[in-house]
């Protein structure tokens, strides 16, 4: 009782996590009368507040008719603002209501969307119901729809390793311009999994991926301009698609984007860009993590360390008051040597660690490891097997 009364006063003040606390105290009776009306009412202040949870909770109550009458178009709307915020039961939802035509019409391809969704944000619990609609999947995708065919493709992948059936499927909506399935194909091509390893058709595809607009995609472009892989080198374009990425907020994308704009070194603002997004990877780092910049393509021009979580910056070759936004040419000194030393761990060092961290269950710390290696050695082959059996592993670490 005493905690309902806490929640009710910090509720009532607008706090989003305290209204859904009393919410459930009603729905549940725990220190209160059960009583569903006011569980809706705590519910519904929660979710206008922004508590994805509490709007999870909001549609569940009008799906069964839970202190209102029945309603599925409103229980869809609520479950729609909690997908869209990244709340996985709210997507599981979704798919049940699109396969049992629950105030909607019966729709495989829709349900199975919402369960791919779910999956990829560790939803648990579907995979089955997932698994039993890849024949109305199969269907559909031979009658020509772009999103079966991906989500069969995607299913055999990642569920069963059929990769020679997947890039079939996959093939077939990457060709009809489906950005996710044309990445995951590119990536099968660049690993010969399921077909033959082949990095001009990787880079093809991984293209049709990138201005489809799938972030994944534009990172996996980058590097391959970058670096040259299946296409010329572009140090231009890679800045071009990982600006892209990175501002789709996908954060692998960060690291890479600061040592391709530190490689270019074309005015002051690209090394005060590398410099400035370089300290917010560090950041986001364990504070004894360095973090290594050197300026130039064919000899360093410049070096810059940042450590203690973006909050300590050495540098040599150039000065503080050169990195400013503006086109003006770098000015060089004589780079210090001693800052060229190496000081971070070795690619062969972070996939041991990676290993050891995935031997002992600890798999999302294994693959920001990993991550960290693929981002100094981005064509080394057995980064992204392991990479993508560790994300296997998490995948099955979510699934029934």
């Amino acid at each position: 009782a005493r905690a309902a009364r806490l929640y009710r006063a910090a509720a009532e003040t607008g706090h989003a996590v305290a209204a859904y606390c009393l919410a459930a105290c009603y729905a549940l009776g725990r220190g209160v009368d059960q009583d569903y009306s006011e569980a809706i009412e705590w519910y519904r202040r929660s979710a206008e507040a922004g508590d994805e949870d509490a709007m999870f909770k909001l549609g569940a109550m009008y799906a069964q008719a839970e202190g209102v009458e029945q309603d599925f178009e409103q229980a869809r709307r609520w479950w729609l603002q909690a997908a869209e915020a990244g709340q996985a039961q709210a997507m599981q939802a979704l798919g049940q209501l699109h396969e049992h035509g629950d105030g909607v019409e019966s729709d495989a391809v829709e349900a199975a969307h919402w369960y791919y969704r779910c999956l990829l944000n560790e939803g648990k619990g579907v995979s089955s119901r997932f698994a039993a609609l890849l024949p109305q999947l199969q269907s559909q995708g031979e009658a020509g729809s772009t999103l079966a065919q991906f989500l069969v493709g995607w299913f055999l992948v990642h569920a069963r390793e059929q990769y020679q059936e997947a890039a079939s499927w996959l093939r077939r909506a990457a060709e009809s311009g489906h950005p996710q399935a044309a990445r995951l194909l590119g990536y099968m091509y660049y690993n010969g999994r399921g077909v033959d390893e082949d990095e001009v058709e990787a880079a093809r595809l991984y293209r049709i991926g990138a201005e489809g607009g799938d972030a994944y995609a534009q990172h996996n472009l980058a590097m391959c301009c970058a670096q040259g892989v299946g296409i010329e080198s572009d140090l231009d374009q890679a800045i071009e698609w990982y600006r892209r990425a990175v501002e789709q907020d996908f954060a692998h994308a960060v690291a890479p984007l600061a040592e391709c704009l530190a490689r270019r070194s074309r005015s002051r603002a690209d090394a005060c860009e590398a410099v400035q997004r370089m300290m917010h990877v560090a950041h986001h780092a364990p504070p004894d993590e360095v973090f290594t910049l050197v300026g130039g393509e064919s000899e360093p021009l410049w070096v810059v360390k940042i450590s203690d979580g973006g909050r300590t910056v050495g540098m040599s070759g150039i000065t503080m008051d050169q990195l400013t936004m503006d086109e003006a040419p770098l000015e060089f000194e004589p780079v210090d040597p001693v800052m060229l030393e190496e000081q971070e761990p070795t690619v062969d060092q972070l996939l041991q660690s990676a290993i050891d961290l995935k031997d002992d269950g600890e798999l999302l710390d294994a693959l920001n490891l990993l991550d960290r290696a693929i981002t100094i050695e981005p064509l080394r082959t057995e980064l992204w097997l392991e990479r993508g059996d560790l994300l296997w592993a998490l995948g099955n670490a979510h699934q029934d």
